[in-house]
């Protein structure tokens, strides 16, 4: 395992310090960001953005999926007045990995004195004979199995648990497990805590399947709201529906301890708001775009 991780943060150094790729370079940097904020860190698509404040082509982003290193995902939004529904988010997968390892460790190591809330199945599986071996082997099938063979966004929930039934037909005879559970330990168990250590979740599109997610999801969705709300009212409160950036410096974004930056990239990649150099002001001009107020500014700037 420490081999395994040597590599990872081999991959990622190297990554961060390619310098022949500007889509690159702010995927890391807003991933910095997020590190010790959102654990682990999530980018979403439309926040790779130039200095222009143009998209950046994804190419490079696209290849790190498709090579495994870094999962494609579908950020659950509720923007309305944008009919915005989900974006498309990106995590790395040894982000994902770490934070997994870190809790399924917390969670099942010792379930000695805990209460028995499943009877005795868990701690009949999660034994002292049996603990190591297969918490090593829940993190192998993620890494090795379901993240290698599933690169997508979304997984057929049948074909998933199809899959998984066969690794536990493996398994059963490599942990002592009391006879009246072996019937327990199945597909259907493994794709559960699969869902409780935040790896899927359901499609609320699609009955069908199953969403990838990572266990740091809630957190950022909550965060993001919470400061783009508070950036947004104070937007809606200027007189002409636009401020400097640095006016915001001083608000507090609400639950969100994510940078103001991050959620400038995010509410100008989704249109919300417009990110502006004026005048060949160094501090860039924020306008919220909204019909009303371009009509009510058309003749008139802001001065501050």
């Amino acid at each position: 395992m420490l081999e395994e991780n040597d590599k990872d943060e081999k991959i990622i150094e190297f990554l961060e310090n390619y310098e022949h790729s500007e889509t690159l370079n702010t995927f890391f940097s807003l991933r910095k960001d997020c590190i010790g904020i959102i654990d682990p860190p999530i980018v979403l698509e439309h926040q790779i953005l130039g200095n222009d404040g143009n998209r950046l082509p994804i190419q490079d982003l696209e290849m790190l999926v498709k090579d495994g290193e870094l999962r494609k995902l579908k950020v659950p939004r509720s923007l309305s007045y944008k009919n915005i529904t989900s974006s498309i988010g990106y995590s790395l997968k040894s982000d994902i990995l770490k934070v997994l390892k870190q809790r399924i460790q917390e969670k099942y190591s010792n379930l000695e004195g805990q209460n028995r809330l499943n009877g005795c199945f868990l701690e009949c599986l999660f034994n002292n004979e049996n603990n190591n071996i297969l918490l090593q082997n829940i993190l192998n099938l993620i890494k090795e199995n379901i993240f290698q063979n599933y690169k997508t966004i979304s997984i057929n929930n049948k074909h998933l648990l199809d899959y998984l039934s066969l690794i536990c037909i493996q398994w059963k005879s490599q942990y002592k497990i009391c006879q009246s559970h072996q019937i327990n330990f199945n597909g259907d168990f493994l794709l559960n805590l699969l869902i409780k250590f935040g790896i899927l979740r359901s499609d609320a599109s699609d009955l069908h399947s199953l969403i990838f997610t990572t266990p740091s999801m809630g957190l950022f969705i909550q965060y993001l709201e919470s400061g783009n709300t508070v950036i947004i009212n104070s937007l809606k409160r200027s007189k002409y529906k636009e401020l400097f950036e640095d006016k915001f410096n001083t608000l507090k974004l609400g639950k969100s301890l994510l940078p103001l930056d991050f959620h400038l990239r995010d509410l100008h990649g989704t249109g919300i708001i417009k990110r502006m150099v004026v005048h060949n002001n160094p501090i860039k001009v924020c306008k919220l775009c909204n019909i009303i107020a371009n009509r009510r500014i058309q003749k008139k700037r802001i001065v501050t």
